[in-house]
């Protein structure tokens, strides 16, 4: 944690000092806390997560990461629950071990403390700051709902229930299994 020589004047000082692993987010210069994942999540984030390491494994791409914050920009700082950085931008991954930048891919598993911003003001942060592919998936119902940008806006995918394919690697994922 750094050392305070002023109390924090921003979201984003606040933010900074949190101590490491704080369940929270900067969302639109507001710092949003929420409780830990249910297990119905987390089964999905390591179906995907196994998944994409497989198909990464064999085909060297770039990297896969889960719950590591990216920092978008002053106002915005997200812990999505799973991304990937592809070969050609690795330069976003800091050595300060944060993400400064939009990686390509970015999959979110909803939550009921954040679902509405990741179906809003995230989805168009990521859209604006050139995120190719948008993925929101439901734990409940395993409905699956993706986004392709074309240029500074998500264009919606067709919804599938309890699997998808990730255009950007051609990967397809089966929830049910």
């Amino acid at each position: 944690m750094e050392s305070m020589l002023h109390p924090p004047r921003t979201a984003l000082e606040l933010f900074k000092i949190l101590p490491e692993g704080t369940r929270c987010q900067l969302i639109d210069d507001h710092i949003i806390m929420s409780p830990s994942p249910i297990w119905k999540h987390q089964d999905i984030v390591k179906i995907i997560l196994f998944r994409i390491e497989s198909y990464l494994r064999k085909n060297p791409a770039g990297k896969v990461l889960s719950d590591v914050d990216i920092y978008i920009n002053e106002k915005n700082v997200y812990r999505p629950d799973i991304f990937f950085v592809a070969e050609e931008q690795m330069d976003i991954l800091g050595d300060d071990g944060y993400v400064h930048g939009a990686p390509h891919l970015v999959i979110e598993v909803l939550s009921p403390g954040t679902s509405k911003y990741d179906k809003t003001k995230k989805k168009e942060i990521y859209a604006e700051y050139g995120v190719k592919e948008y993925w929101l998936i439901d734990p409940q119902t395993l409905q699956c709902t993706g986004f392709v940008n074309e240029g500074t806006s998500f264009k919606s995918l067709p919804s599938s229930q309890g699997s998808f394919t990730i255009a950007l690697l051609d990967i397809a994922v089966n929830l049910q299994s």
